[in-house]
């Protein structure tokens, strides 16, 4: 990666950049130790190198093949590119594939597919946010480390905005709200979660805000199609937290009712918007994937 150097660091040290720029000490040490990994106007220089406005500061810390985990198969699966550069990927994931590999699951995942995409460059998978296998939509990876890092700081400062869509049964009240609870295993059980109005051990405080976007009254019933936000990334938290009100996910068989839609056979749920800042170019980018077709259907399912 090549850098202009711009007058904001004149006179500062090669560390100092690479501080305040979001690189984490493992990765300053990585490229220390590679002969090219640090270059000041095509001379390899320390961290205490004195910078100049008008320098090129060359930084090489790509993954090399003792990175890479040989256990994830390279398999060709259809997956849909929302959005692709050197720096990262975001992938419209679609349902019943998992993110990661998992003991049922260990060749038709996100991974497998991200791996076979980037044969050849020494790919490792590490992507910030995941979705349940049957939850659909906006996946974000980062394609090196400095991406990973600065993403996984940005998802923990909050500064990562996800956006899903819903379809849930009844009316919610009120139309525009938010939830806000403490979530847990359900004892005996690997899977479930409940959600709790106060602190248990092993509880994590879980946050959730949604608004209506419509209400759908028909012979079927009444139903509710919502925009949520997660400020929180508890496992399941939408569906428990929806399912605790008394509104749960449509199709959902684990926190709602018996699944008698024939359009769909998975939770409602659809990941649709992704709002972040770029790693490398700190520009803001505001991807979206639009409803698929299961999702589509059943709502029309509803309105016959």
């Amino acid at each position: 990666m090549d850098i202009n150097v711009s007058e904001k660091y004149n006179g500062k040290t090669v560390l100092s950049y690479l501080k305040e720029n979001g690189f984490s000490h493992t990765l300053i040490s990585k490229m220390k130790r590679i002969e090219s990994g640090i270059m000041l106007n095509g001379t390899h220089v320390t961290v205490r190198a004195i910078l100049k406005s008008g320098d090129v500061l060359s930084l090489s810390y790509e993954d090399d093949a003792e990175d890479v985990n040989l256990h994830i198969e390279p398999i060709k699966l259809d997956i849909d590119i929302v959005y692709e550069d050197d720096d990262l990927v975001v992938v419209n994931k679609p349902f019943g594939m998992p993110t990661i590999p998992s003991h049922n699951h260990q060749n038709d995942t996100l991974a497998n597919a991200l791996t076979y995409r980037y044969q050849g460059q020494s790919f490792v998978f590490r992507c910030v946010n995941r979705l349940d296998r049957n939850t659909s939509g906006l996946v974000l990876v980062a394609r090196d480390r400095h991406a990973a890092t600065e993403l996984y700081r940005q998802m923990q400062a909050k500064q990562i905005h996800k956006s899903y869509t819903a379809v849930l049964h009844g009316r919610i009240e009120p139309a525009c709200g938010e939830i806000v609870s403490y979530i847990k295993r359900e004892q005996e059980s690997i899977i479930k979660r409940i959600s709790l109005d106060h602190f248990e051990n092993g509880a994590q405080l879980s946050h959730t805000v949604y608004e209506t976007i419509q209400t759908i009254e028909s012979e079927k019933g009444v139903y509710s199609i919502v925009k949520a936000s997660p400020l929180t990334g508890r496992t399941h938290q939408l569906r428990v937290h929806f399912a605790s009100l008394g509104f749960p996910i449509c199709a959902d068989d684990l926190y709602g009712y018996e699944n008698k839609f024939q359009t769909i056979n998975r939770q409602a749920l659809h990941a649709s918007s992704l709002e972040f800042i770029h790693p490398r170019t700190k520009e803001k980018l505001v991807l979206e994937a639009g409803l698929p077709s299961d999702i589509n259907n059943l709502i029309k399912e509803l309105y016959s």
